[in-house]
């Protein structure tokens, strides 16, 4: 009998890292507002919009 093959798992899934992964820029510009001084907020807004830019650039 054999095992059942698992998912494949990506890391950046689920995490906040990829735009497609379910956070969108209106997610951080809501905690930005809230927490303009929480640098985890800032670092990954900023990440999402260097990584939104890429995108409209490569396009």
């Amino acid at each position: 009998m054999e095992s059942p093959q698992s998912p494949k798992m990506y890391l950046a899934n689920g995490l906040g890292i990829d735009v497609m992964g379910g956070v969108n820029e209106e997610y951080y510009r809501i905690m930005v507002s809230e927490e303009p001084c929480n640098p985890t907020y800032l670092k990954n807004y900023a990440q999402l919009l260097q990584y939104a830019k890429f995108l409209g650039a490569s396009a």
